[in-house]
């Protein structure tokens, strides 16, 4: 199976438009070379149409959560752990910590089920969605209940970085 995600990444990394990948290195030329920029898109445009997710949002969570290092371990609160390029649910499981920083395409995986997951319980309201990834049921009655808490602000943040990740991707004048 690990083979197969291999190739599968290859592929799509070949396949993915130069001019995407150079597009999405700009975003954050200090965290990404046009390579890794290939396999990230890569691995976010198949994570995000196994799941209907934006691949943009994607890469901008993995961009916030760990600059796109895809065998990323956070230490969370209670001894738990978050791992692989969107950090996504705290956990003393070695084995899910494993799986998620396994390959790049793992971690986006594991990332866009999260999200998924906070989609369906939030009945599709993105801000509602976004506060859950990043701090779930806690953070967000904390947001509702109006207190000026970082995690509050964290759908901006996302949403700001996919929409300059979309900026970055569309065709300039004169080229």
């Amino acid at each position: 199976m690990i083979a197969l995600v291999e190739i599968l990444m290859l592929v799509a990394s070949v396949l993915t438009a130069p001019g995407r990948a150079d597009a999405l290195r700009e975003t954050a030329p200090r965290d990404l070379t046009r390579d890794t920029a290939a396999a990230h898109l890569a691995a976010a445009s198949i994570a995000g149409f196994l799941t209907d997710t934006d691949p943009a949002l994607l890469l901008a969570i993995a961009h916030h959560e760990s600059r796109y290092v895809f065998r990323a371990v956070a230490r969370e609160r209670g001894k738990k752990v978050s791992c692989g390029v969107m950090t996504p649910v705290p956990t003393h499981d070695r084995e899910a910590c494993a799986d998620a920083t396994s390959s790049m395409l793992a971690g986006y995986l594991a990332g866009a089920r999260h999200l998924k997951t906070w989609s369906d319980a939030c009945h599709g309201d993105r801000r509602c969605t976004l506060i859950g990834y990043a701090g779930g049921y806690a953070l967000i009655r904390a947001c509702a209940r109006g207190e000026n808490l970082r995690g509050c602000r964290v759908p901006g943040v996302f949403e700001a970085r996919a929409a300059a990740i979309e900026r970055a991707w569309r065709p300039r004048a004169g080229t």
